[in-house]
């Protein structure tokens, strides 16, 4: 009798933190949206360092995420042809919080028969914090695909229209977690 509370309380503590966290999350990446025009870039590799200096506050950490991103654009191209645009993403140990951002080109960039209008930026913390910010960061890029909307707002450079919509489908999506979360919980509870 005395492990049923047991284990419902260290599945509820879970529940809390993997919650928190998610809140967490959210707030902090909604915090640290940056959305601007890019100076003339000429090609790929001068997106990804000017992207890389969007949140780096030293050199060394702009050195750190252009190989970041660098090494991902190589693993596979980066192009989504939906959004005109190259989708710069990575996980570093260097960062504590999430990061989202997109750069318009103007003029864009003709390479290899795409046009290339823009690029998003998205960086996340690498180990456990990864956990949680993979998700909503997941949650995000599906978001511009789905809401026609959303990726106007961003391509027009509106960050208070885009932050807003952001926020209402972030909303959304911990709702749903924590609805998934419960049920989960309560099925977890019954089996014990």
């Amino acid at each position: 009798l005395n492990e049923k509370p047991r284990i419902s309380t260290l599945v509820s503590g879970a529940l809390n933190f993997l919650l928190s966290d998610a809140g967490s999350e959210i707030y902090e990446l909604l915090g640290n949206i940056y959305i601007n025009q890019a100076p003339i870039l000429k090609n790929r590799d001068e997106i990804i360092s000017y992207c890389s200096s969007l949140y780096a506050d030293t050199s060394d950490m702009q050195t750190h995420l252009y190989k970041i991103l660098k090494d991902r654009d190589n693993l596979a191209d980066t192009y989504i042809k939906p959004f005109q645009a190259l989708l710069l993403h990575g996980r570093s140990t260097e960062i504590s919080t999430s990061c989202f951002g997109y750069v318009r080109l103007e003029p864009p960039i003709y390479e290899r028969g795409h046009i290339i209008r823009g690029a998003i930026v998205s960086l996340i913390p690498s180990g456990p914090a990864s956990e949680v910010a993979a998700p909503v960061t997941s949650e995000v890029i599906g978001a511009l695909l789905e809401e026609p909307a959303l990726l106007k707002a961003l391509q027009s450079l509106n960050k208070e229209s885009f932050t807003k919509q952001l926020e209402e489908i972030l909303l959304r999506f911990y709702k749903s977690t924590v609805q998934t979360r419960l049920h989960l919980k309560t099925s977890g509870a019954e089996k014990v």
